[in-house]
């Protein structure tokens, strides 16, 4: 018996009440991982049934890891889909509305933007009259996607250690997280990010998957003759025995002679390619072609006639090795069981399906690269090719649901264009169950519908985070329920189309106006009012033009009226919208994304921690950051916080909180207790979230040019130049102190100082005009906090005059420069 559909409104998705807050406070995507952890247990693909399976039968609770495919059935998950997917026929429907209001699509719609009559459906009011393509749920979505696209990529990505030891690990796992999302995953993140939030927005949710991506290619390397031969002879070294004294065993004369001979006519290709491929251990990732491709380069080595002959052979490298995501569509291609709406959290499903188009190349790739079933593989490109529908019952309202094409689709198979037809359908099933005494499993098995007693690979996730790897994201703050979202078309789609009627209304009076009804004679039907016609005047009636109200700007108030209860609902930029609420509500959608995205760095942290490879001398794009990264070094338990403020887009804002910090340090903070770098940098962000790193120098950096600035002025100095330049905006303490301090060390220029009167005039000029400006800031602090200098201080200027140079820098042994410390 068919599984009947849900009514309306009665089926819910994923139940996400408190999801966020749950989740943070229960701390469920920070902790500390753990080691490495594998399991070595023998990988089966072939299912072998031991029961019957029933049309109601759904997935196995209990599972055993050492025997994944125990109770394992191919029809059962595509039953469970299947019903799934006719239990959210409703949100489908919705789905499909949302996207005909979004691009404005009606029945009968003519794309000369007029109503044209077709066959057996008169245009109505009249034939060309106005029909009109209002996008006003287009503009809503825009501004709301950018704006959450603008605070993932300008918000402040904070890690902060869970435990004290794990301080500096915080660090390196901010830097590690910066350079995969600044550098392989750029555009990727920009995609499904912007994708997440605007699917989101239009059907009232979406979710995320975040995986891990290894990619390899092949290159053409090369094996010398003199290099296999130093191979050889370094595992004859190691198989002999030390002297009686523990000395290096004696190596013969013959040996290198054995060896050559070896090479060149003694051993076999087959026994030469062994030792190749334990000299080249990257080869062995070839599978089977290791040993054929070893084999061609001995080969090879020996036809060569040079003087160190060598031979070729076609290694695989790794071309990727980082994070990925992805946004999915609910009913698209991503699907959970109905009841998921009673759990708390994602990961309480019982499965989540996500569902993937790849070509006949790429289904040999990755099954080549991620160990999938041969004889799977070759049977799914058999049978798969060209399929655009997975299952068998579909409703008959939503036909484009599993087409891949997306919603708003009505093609059928035969329909499909030819670059459609060579893509193959393959799904990914993550299920839930439990071990006999109870602990939790997730498994991830790769299947397609049309393969009934095999599938491509079936695993334990053995991924640290332990939670399904997707990431839901909402419309609807207050609504718990998943698939009772609304998405931003249902909730302006009577405004907007009471502003298309407005619309259309001025076009219609526009045009009768311009040329009204008439009424004349008979005989003057067929005469064409335009300006310029001649129209004659008969004696029983002249031409007369009905007469039509003039337009009193009615339709323009309402429409403004309804375009502005729009801005207020969803906190838009507007004239007619205060600033508060913009910012009020604009901040609470972008701390609702950020949330969401918080955890999808989270997850994304984890699967770092357990798979990246080592980083060596790693650069963040577009900084001068370079760093070096292990597993190791970014163990730890983190929590992950993106911050942004919505008030930074405003300018004005902006130079309000300039004006009032540069006052506050320049006239509260007297002992210099604020971090100008801190400060510095957010302002820099503000402009352009990599501004800081690429402008601001570190602490050292910003020390060792100041040395070689005060260097490169002394130097001038002391070398007769009478006017050296002063530059503004410097640390004048440090530099003063630097001048001092370096002529208190070097006994030549205080010789030089007392036999060249000119030279020391410039120098005490120099150092009084340094003086002259920490003064000026001591004072300003002073003035800021007590409302004048202490008139009982002397300044420094005073004190050089009074006391002159040997007072100044007094009997003290030389002491290396305050700014080279």
């Amino acid at each position: 018996m068919k599984r009947p559909a849900c009514k309306p409104g009665v089926f819910c998705g994923l139940h996400l009440a408190g999801l966020f807050s749950t989740m943070a406070a229960q701390g469920h995507f920070t902790g500390r991982v753990q080691h490495d952890r594998h399991t070595d247990m023998p990988m089966t693909t072939r299912i072998k049934r031991t029961k019957k399976r029933g049309k109601d039968a759904v997935l196995d609770t209990i599972s055993n890891p050492r025997q994944n495919l125990d109770g394992f059935d191919v029809s059962d998950i595509m039953q469970e889909i299947e019903s799934a997917v006719t239990d959210a026929g409703d949100y489908l429907q919705r789905m499909e509305r949302n996207e005909n209001t979004r691009l404005c699509r009606w029945p009968d719609k003519d794309k000369s933007g007029r109503k044209v009559s077709k066959k057996g459906k008169p245009a109505k009011p009249w034939e060309n009259a106005a029909d009109h393509e209002v996008q006003l749920a287009q503009e809503v979505l825009l501004q709301l996607t950018a704006l959450r696209s603008a605070a993932m990529v300008r918000g402040a990505l904070n890690v902060t250690p869970m435990e004290s030891s794990d301080v500096k690990a915080a660090g390196q796992m901010k830097l590690v997280l910066r350079y995969f999302l600044e550098n392989c995953l750029r555009g990727e993140k920009l995609i499904a990010s912007t994708r997440w939030a605007s699917w989101a927005l239009r059907y009232g949710h979406a979710v995320m998957y975040v995986g891990w991506k290894t990619t390899k290619a092949l290159e053409q390397r090369w094996v010398k003759k003199s290099e296999l031969s130093e191979f050889l002879l370094a595992q004859e070294i190691a198989g002999m025995k030390p002297g009686p004294n523990g000395e290096p065993p004696m190596i013969l004369p013959n040996v290198r002679q054995v060896i050559e001979q070896r090479i060149d006519q003694d051993s076999t290709p087959e026994e030469l390619a062994q030792e190749i491929l334990k000299m080249r251990p990257g080869l062995l990732e070839r599978g089977k072609a290791a040993m054929g491709e070893a084999v061609k380069c001995v080969k090879e080595m020996r036809a060569d006639t040079s003087a160190d002959p060598q031979g070729s052979y076609f290694g695989s490298f790794i071309k990727e090795n980082r994070p990925t995501l992805e946004a999915l569509r609910q009913g698209i291609d991503f699907f959970c069981p109905a009841e998921t709406q009673h759990e708390e959290t994602m990961d309480s499903a019982r499965w989540l399906y996500r569902l993937r188009w790849l070509s006949v190349a790429q289904v040999r790739e990755e099954g080549a690269a991620r160990g999938w079933d041969p004889q799977w593989v070759q049977e799914v490109i058999e049978k798969g090719k060209g399929k655009p529908q997975m299952f068998t019952s579909l409703t008959q309202q939503t036909p484009w649901a599993l087409t891949g094409l997306g919603v708003g689709y009505t093609l059928q198979w035969r329909d499909f264009s030819e670059g459609q037809k060579h893509m193959i359908q393959i799904g990914e099933l993550y299920d839930r169950s439990t071990t006999a005494d109870g602990i939790q499993c997730i498994h991830k098995t790769v299947l397609h519908p049309d393969v009934k007693d095999r599938v491509a690979k079936r695993e334990l996730l053995q991924d640290w985070h332990g939670h399904y790897p997707f990431v839901a994201l909402t419309n609807e703050q207050d609504e718990p329920v998943l698939m009772l979202n609304r998405g931003v078309p249902e909730l302006v789609n009577s405004v907007q189309g009471a502003i298309k009627t407005q619309w259309d209304s001025r076009d219609d009076v526009a045009g009768l106006t311009t040329l009204p009804p008439w009424t004349g004679p008979e005989d003057l039907e067929q005469t064409v009012i335009a300006p310029g016609a001649y129209i004659p005047t008969w004696r029983n009636g002249e031409v007369q033009p009905f007469r039509l109200p003039p337009p009193d700007g009615r339709s323009i108030e309402i429409e403004n009226t309804l375009r502005t209860s729009v801005d207020r609902y969803f906190g838009l930029f507007s004239k007619n919208v205060p600033d508060q609420l913009t910012q009020l509500l604009g901040q609470s959608g972008v701390m609702w994304f950020l949330t969401a995205w918080s955890r999808v760095l989270a997850l994304m942290a984890q699967i770092i921690q357990q798979r990246m490879g080592n980083l060596e001398g790693a650069r963040i794009a577009g900084t001068q950051i370079v760093f070096d990264a292990t597993r190791e070094s970014v163990r730890g338990s983190f929590d992950f916080r993106v911050d942004f403020d919505v008030k930074s887009l405003d300018l004005d804002w902006f130079k309000e909180v300039l004006n009032f910090a540069k006052d506050a340090m320049n006239n509260f903070d007297q002992k210099n207790l604020t971090d100008r770098r801190v400060f510095l940098e957010m302002c820099y962000n503000m402009i352009d979230p990599t501004l800081a790193d690429r402008a601001l120098r570190t602490d050292q950096q910003a020390s060792d040019a100041e040395i070689q600035e005060m260097r490169r002025i002394l130097s001038s100095i002391f070398s007769g130049d009478s006017q050296p330049e002063f530059p503004m905006g410097v640390d004048y303490k440090a530099r003063s102190d630097y001048m001092q301090q370096d002529l208190a060390q070097s006994p030549v220029r205080q010789q030089i100082m007392q036999t060249v009167p000119a030279i020391r005039a410039v120098w005490e000029d120099y150092l009084q005009r340094l003086l002259f400006q920490t003064e000026q800031q001591t004072t300003n602090k002073q003035a800021g906090i007590m409302g004048g200098s202490d008139p009982l201080r002397q300044s420094p200027l005073a004190m050089l005059k009074a006391g002159g140079y040997q007072a100044m820098l007094g009997t003290q042994q030389p002491q290396q420069p305050a700014l080279a410390a």
